[in-house]
């Protein structure tokens, strides 16, 4: 007979803070990976604000998607929520590093991009290997 254990998708603090912490990872990455073209191709410091929201838009989009793929349920208000923890997380490190508060408009980027990236993985292909 085997043992049941629950998924960490069954609470909701935890897989919050896991799909959270992908959409911060995958919002540094592009992050990144925007200063280097700016830098060696464009040279323009103007496009740096388009390039930074649109990096947190989809950070913010892939972070919900996770949630929603892998909680299947309540996919917009779920990706809202992960949007509104992303940013609280770069808030925390914008006070810490910059002493300022972000702005307004990148919390309805994440909250704008969460609700459909939560909403997306809600209407996915349930995966596999997910235990409820």
């Amino acid at each position: 007979m085997r043992s049941y254990r629950k998924s960490i998708w069954a609470g909701s603090f935890m897989s919050l803070m896991i799909s959270a912490s992908a959409g911060l990872f995958c919002s540094l990455i592009l992050t990144a990976l925007s200063a280097l073209v700016i830098y060696f191709f464009l040279g323009d410091m103007r496009t740096v604000k388009y390039f930074s929201a649109g990096a947190i838009m989809v950070g913010g989009y892939v972070g919900s998607l996770i949630c929603g793929r892998h909680r299947r349920r309540r996919g917009a208000f779920e990706g809202a929520v992960c949007g509104s923890v992303m940013y609280f997380f770069l808030t925390v490190c914008s006070l810490i590093v910059t002493g300022g508060f972000i702005g307004l408009k990148k919390l309805l980027l994440l909250l704008l991009a969460g609700a459909a990236g939560g909403a997306v993985g809600v209407n996915m292909k349930r995966p596999k290997n997910l235990r409820d």
